[in-house]
């Protein structure tokens, strides 16, 4: 709703927003925009230091001014991975043979249940639903990603957008959760639609999810439960708003892979490092969370460890969980002080949030207990590692990090081109997808939507096909 932009600029810190050209400058360098992102960023900057509420935001970004009622589709769409990280990435396709899908009539909701396997005989679960009062059609379905997809597409262009869903569940190859209804917005009004999403061990579980959020009333008791228990930890953990902005900063580099992961630094820690993840065991870290190390030269760094165990607490109440390693350098009796002022934190946090029985740790290691091969994987393994004496405070350290890590500096990909061919040429075995050329000593595919993605290699050193 640009028309309700002024021509004034506004600045609120060290954010500049322009509402003429759309442009957004933050601590003198350009940030590109869409112009929905900038109507929101201008509605939050104008209600600075305020409670910003949906009806607002809704009221100045998107605007109830349609003279005339509204037909809308939706579309919600869902990857359910229901396992490890890392057992999706290591083998996706083995790893989705294990979902099976169900459509719920009664309450209009797609479920997904993950078979147990091995000696665990728990089984996960997952459910999404579409809420929405007074719908206009029948709710319709898909959980197969080739149907919804479509072979060479990708999700911006799914074919799904544009043909019906197949209303199919089962045993899945590929499986997605998407739902589709459509809704009427009466002119000068608003519609609120909910999308509910929940995990369980249990179909019990999986149940009583959906009989708690079951309408608009128990959903908006629900957001407004969460809001006020969000403050309230809050306000007991004293977070302040630019902490908070810090520790989500944190993030970016707990989480994902950044150039900071890549720098020459980095590299020469891993050409010294000769241990794996067994080497952390003996100091109590499992290694399979991030982590994040400091290491303290002196007491006087104390209100820096104070403010990565306050990150610590911050992620964990969020149900985010890393690992923490305090490297103890102090060779005086303050190394002690140290120690027990860490543990004294601990058990407040422990206490009061009752983190005991979650993952994530925090231990402190003397610097005379560690090897030189120690030294090499604590400085290899952390996603983030900060040296106190560097830095005097935490939202320095990430400020630094934030300076060296900028997306510019990433080398461009060039894609891969293919050899051009003539569809004149004449093919033998022509089957509508390739065929052969050069007397049968190449095999030329031009048309690349093949009718299955999996094939099956027969080969010896004389004879070689694929069915």
């Amino acid at each position: 709703k640009t028309d309700s932009l002024t021509n004034e600029i506004l600045k609120v810190g060290n954010i500049e927003i322009f509402p003429e050209s759309l442009e957004c400058v933050i601590v003198n360098k350009k940030i590109k925009l869409t112009p929905t992102e900038f109507e929101i960023l201008y509605c939050l900057l104008q209600h600075f230091n305020n409670a910003v509420t949906l009806a607002t935001l809704l009221d100045e970004v998107w605007g109830y001014d349609s003279d005339e009622d509204v037909n809308l589709e939706l579309t919600s769409y869902t990857e359910p991975i229901l396992s490890e990280n890392m057992n999706d990435v290591s083998h996706r396709v083995f790893n989705n043979m294990f979902i099976k899908t169900e459509f719920d009539s009664n309450s209009n909701s797609l479920i997904a249940r993950r078979k147990a396997r091995g000696e665990s005989n728990l089984s996960s679960y997952m459910v999404t639903r579409l809420i929405i009062d007074e719908p206009a059609d029948k709710y319709s379905y898909e959980t197969e990603r080739l149907n919804f997809i479509g072979r060479s597409n990708f999700i911006n262009n799914a074919e799904a957008l544009n043909k019906e869903l197949s209303n199919y569940a089962g045993d899945n190859l590929d499986p997605v959760l998407s739902l589709r209804n459509k809704v009427l917005v009466p002119a000068n009004s608003q519609k609120i639609i909910y999308m509910v999403i929940g995990f369980g061990r249990s179909r019990e579980q999986i149940v009583d999810i959906i009989n708690s959020y079951n309408n608009s009333y128990d959903l908006e008791r629900a957001f407004l439960v969460s809001s006020l228990m969000n403050t309230i930890n809050t306000k007991n953990m004293n977070i302040t708003g630019d902490m908070m902005r810090t520790f989500n900063i944190m993030l970016n580099y707990l989480y994902q892979t950044t150039r900071i992961s890549v720098s020459e630094e980095r590299m020469n820690y891993l050409r010294k490092n000769a241990l794996g993840q067994t080497g952390l065991w003996k100091y109590g870290v499992s290694g399979d969370r991030p982590i994040i190390t400091v290491e303290i030269t002196d007491i006087s760094g104390m209100s820096f460890v104070s403010e990565i165990l306050k990150a610590f607490e911050y992620f964990k109440n969020k149900s985010i969980f890393v690992d923490v390693i305090i490297i103890n350098k102090e060779k005086s009796q303050y190394a002690e002080i140290i120690e027990k002022t860490v543990k004294d934190e601990k058990y407040r946090m422990y206490t009061l949030n009752s983190f005991y029985h979650t993952p994530g740790s925090i231990t402190v290691i003397n610097a005379e207990d560690i090897t030189s091969e120690d030294q090499s994987l604590l400085d290899i393994v952390p996603r983030l590692r900060f040296v106190v004496s560097d830095h005097t405070s935490l939202k320095e350290a990430v400020a630094e990090l934030q300076k060296n890590n900028t997306v510019t500096e990433y080398q461009p990909v060039e894609r891969e081109v293919n050899i051009s061919f003539d569809k004149k040429e004449r093919l033998s075995q022509d089957n509508g997808y390739g065929g052969f050329k050069s007397n049968g000593k190449e095999y030329v595919i031009y048309n690349k939507n093949t009718p299955t993605p999996w094939t099956n290699v027969i080969a010896n050193e004389n004879f070689g096909t694929i069915i």
